[in-house]
């Protein structure tokens, strides 16, 4: 399946809701990831989301269907070489490779940035997630014990870790 990365759009906001609203996602996400997860919360991230001038999260497209979400956060001041890098896919997509072709345009996306270090929190509950990584050239750097809490458990928090090849400064 072709899987293409582009900038979300306010048209999107339907599918994004429907795809979003699943509690097999909020599980698996921050808490600041609303659920049940409406059209308004759809319309609100994709405005945020187009107030930067370069793209930070993106729609996951394949075959032109919505889906899912992925995107980086830039580090700052002494970090700024350095994005956390995040995705989530819907239901019907999942297991076919989509997150993983995904993932690897979206890092080939921050190194063109000039970012260095790329890395993933994945709790230790999210086994598909943390393939996701492997296949994509991550590696397990460490886990931090007891290191998150959600829905009341606390969890362990499996820190990946992807470095740009050619980095030299």
């Amino acid at each position: 399946m072709p899987v293409e990365l582009r900038a979300l759009e306010i048209s999107m906001k339907s599918d994004l809701a429907k795809l979003a609203n699943d509690p097999e996602i909020f599980v698996n996400v921050r808490d600041f990831f609303p659920h049940p997860y409406s059209e308004l919360n759809a319309e609100e991230f994709i405005s945020r989301s187009s107030l930067n001038p370069a793209p930070l999260e993106y729609a996951i497209l394949t075959d032109g269907a919505f889906a899912g979400v992925c995107g980086f956060i830039p580090g700052t001041d002494i970090h700024r070489l350095t994005a956390e890098v995040g995705y989530w896919i819907g239901k019907p997509f999942r297991g076919k490779g989509i997150a993983t072709s995904a993932l690897r345009q979206l890092c080939d996306v921050a190194f063109s940035r000039g970012f260095v270090r790329l890395y993933a929190g994945v709790f230790e509950t999210n086994q598909p997630s943390m393939r996701v990584l492997e296949k994509s050239g991550f590696t397990l750097e460490s886990i931090r014990k007891k290191g998150v809490i959600k829905q009341g458990k606390i969890l362990d928090e499996h820190l990946f870790v992807l470095l740009r090849p050619d980095t030299s400064l």
